[in-house]
């Protein structure tokens, strides 16, 4: 019996609004350090926080709806500058706690339906 792979967040992120979440974090990241070492003194300081607010999509199924909040504040010279970002995504839930956009397991597409009688019993 084989256990199921531990739950990464790193490939959940991606994932978040179509890639852009991962790319907004990237960037606030690197605008909130780039103020901060370009202020005078040790004093002033930058701040980056994430929010994931989870809540069930439907009461059947394995969906879920997940908001992202990105808010971020840096030093400027005279106070700080800030911005705030929300927004959501649908996800399926796996049974060990991983989040995809697609779901663990799907149907064949392409597979040709069996051959029924008019009885609806499948002919041999």
């Amino acid at each position: 019996m084989t256990e199921a792979k531990p739950y990464d967040v790193t490939d959940t992120l991606p994932d978040l609004d179509a890639g852009l979440f991962i790319r907004k974090l990237s960037r606030a990241l690197a605008d909130t350090a780039l103020a901060v070492v370009n202020q005078d003194g040790k004093s002033k300081k930058g701040q980056v926080t994430v929010t994931f607010s989870i809540g069930r999509l439907s009461d059947n199924g394995n969906q879920v709806v997940m908001e992202h909040k990105l808010a971020y504040s840096r030093p400027t010279k005279r106070g700080k500058a800030s911005e705030q970002d929300s927004t959501e995504t649908a996800m399926y839930v796996a049974g060990n706690g991983s989040l995809t956009l697609l779901p663990f397991k799907q149907s064949d597409l392409f597979r040709q339906p069996e051959p029924t009688t008019p009885q609806g019993n499948k002919q041999q």
